[in-house]
């Protein structure tokens, strides 16, 4: 269940995870095979019809944000 939060994502996928966090919907800007990653990881839900963080995607920015690079 906490997969999502221990996966290794890829550069690419937590660029996508950021803009979704920052309100980013423009599917033309993101790749359909991130989305299906981070959709698979319990990181991002569709809600009316957008892209959202789930619990544990909101979890996981807030925790990267602090992990220096």
């Amino acid at each position: 269940m906490d997969r999502g939060l221990r996966a290794q994502l890829s550069p690419n996928e937590e660029t996508t995870l950021r803009k979704i966090a920052a309100g980013m919907t423009n599917l033309d800007a993101i790749q359909m095979r991130h989305l299906v990653q981070l959709l698979a990881l319990q990181l991002i839900e569709i809600r009316d019809g957008n892209w959202h963080l789930t619990a544990m995607g909101k979890v996981r920015t807030a925790s990267d944000s602090q992990t220096p690079r």
